[in-house]
Formats: structure tokens, sequence, C-alpha cells
């Protein structure tokens, strides 16, 4: 598809903080999403907070719960 996204980490915590998409090169489009208020689940820290950066306006996404592996049990791959 050529596109092509940029992964920024916080230098201190090594969690992602920021990621750039480059949508298309020629017209210079591209979209931001900015990940924040990394919490705690179960073994698995994951943003609680993500920004969708938008030139008509910003939209926020708030995580409360993440369930990971939930429910699966062995039969479920056979």
């Amino acid at each position: 598809t050529g596109k092509v996204t940029y992964l920024y980490y916080d230098v201190k915590s090594f969690f992602l903080s920021k990621e750039e998409t480059v949508e298309n090169g020629e017209k210079n489009t591209f979209s931001t999403v900015l990940q924040s208020d990394y919490k705690k689940f179960g073994d698995l820290w994951y943003a609680t907070q993500s920004t969708f950066v938008s030139e008509s306006g910003n939209q926020g996404a708030n995580l409360v719960e993440l369930y990971y592996n939930k429910g699966i049990e062995e039969n479920d791959f056979k």
C-alpha cells in the first residue's frame, strides 16, 4: 500500500507515545495517534488513552478494561 508508519517511544518508560502513518507521501497526508496513561492489566501494560489527531479536531478513546486470552482453552485451537 506504500504506507509508512513511524513509532515514537518514551525514552524513560519505553512505552509507545506516538504513531505517525504516512498515508500518501505525494500529497503529504498522514495520521497521528498519541498514546498515554499506561496501566497494568494482569501482566500487560497498555495505553488507556488514545488521541487521534486531525485537522478538523482531535478525537479521544479511553480504554476501561482489557481482556486477553480470557476463556480460551486448548480445545479452541484443535
